[in-house]
């Protein structure tokens, strides 16, 4: 967060699971700061909860992991 200056970035790519604060809670604060950037949500623990989170909190896809780089690109090319 301390990096982000509202927009400059286009893309964050935000791990659901991480120490400290979960991907929803980062994505929410990202989102406060700039609302067009693309927040793309992955995730090694998919739920229909998590998923379903993600989207009506503002994110922009959902994607489980372990993903093929094809598919990572593939979702990308969807919204950017």
């Amino acid at each position: 967060m301390a990096k982000l200056t509202p927009g400059k970035y286009k893309l964050a790519l935000i791990d659901l699971v991480m120490p400290g604060k979960n991907g929803l809670e980062l994505m929410k604060e990202l989102l406060e700061q700039d609302p067009d950037i693309f927040c793309l949500i992955m995730t090694g623990y998919p739920t229909v909860d998590s998923a379903y989170k993600s989207m009506i909190e503002g994110g922009s896809d959902y994607i489980i992991k372990p993903f093929q780089l094809m598919e990572l690109l593939n979702t990308l090319g969807k919204h950017i």
